[in-house]
């Protein structure tokens, strides 16, 4: 892939992402958060089902099993992507389209700092002034008054909180069993059950 490729396709990624806080606003005036995560979570599962079983067949071929260790890290990414799924879903009940997608975009410099956090991983300079850029434009959504932030722009501030977890978990599972799709439809599974029971 050349790099025009690469950067047409996370432009058209950043699109659907941008788009989907629309639909997860329009979709609360007739459903619930939890059954729209469930739902949501399942049709993704088996979307990314058929890659994941074969992944899991390439795997038992190359005689490599998933240890204990893999099942659990697979279920702890899960019920953070539940966790953060749920919470911004009811938080985008509370707060703006516009304010629900700015403050979930707190996880990106939080995934670097809770990597140094948890793995020692020393982040790149660029994190802190692209922290502190955060923090400058959620206080100008608030109208440069922090009272001006609802409860739900609180519920989405967590989410993004979980969000990072999940994206740092992502990482260690992928690089563990070497199977992306797997821990995907794992993922996925366990966050619509989590969303529909």
């Amino acid at each position: 892939m050349t790099r025009w490729q690469a950067n047409a396709v996370i432009v058209f990624v950043a699109l659907i992402w941008g788009t989907t806080f629309v639909v997860q606003h329009t979709s609360m005036e007739n459903i619930g958060p939890q059954y729209f995560t469930g739902v949501r979570f399942l049709l993704g599962t088996l979307a990314v089902l058929p890659f994941a079983l074969r992944e899991l067949r390439k795997l038992g071929r190359a005689g490599r099993r998933l240890d204990r260790v893999d099942i659990l890290g697979m279920v702890a990414t899960g019920i953070s992507m539940y966790l953060a799924s749920i919470f911004q879903q009811i938080g985008i009940m509370g707060t703006t389209v516009t304010n629900a997608a700015f403050l979930t975009a707190f996880y990106v410099p939080a995934v670097p700092v809770l990597a140094y956090v948890v793995f020692r991983n020393r982040p790149h300079w660029s994190v802190w002034p692209g922290g502190a850029m955060c923090v400058y434009g959620t206080y100008l959504l608030s109208g440069g008054d922090l009272s001006g932030l609802g409860t739900g722009d609180f519920w989405v501030m967590g989410s993004a909180l979980f969000w990072a977890v999940q994206v740092v978990m992502i990482g260690v599972m992928v690089t563990r069993t070497n199977a992306p799709a797997l821990v995907a439809a794992t993922q996925f599974f366990i966050t619509g059950i989590l969303g529909m029971a």
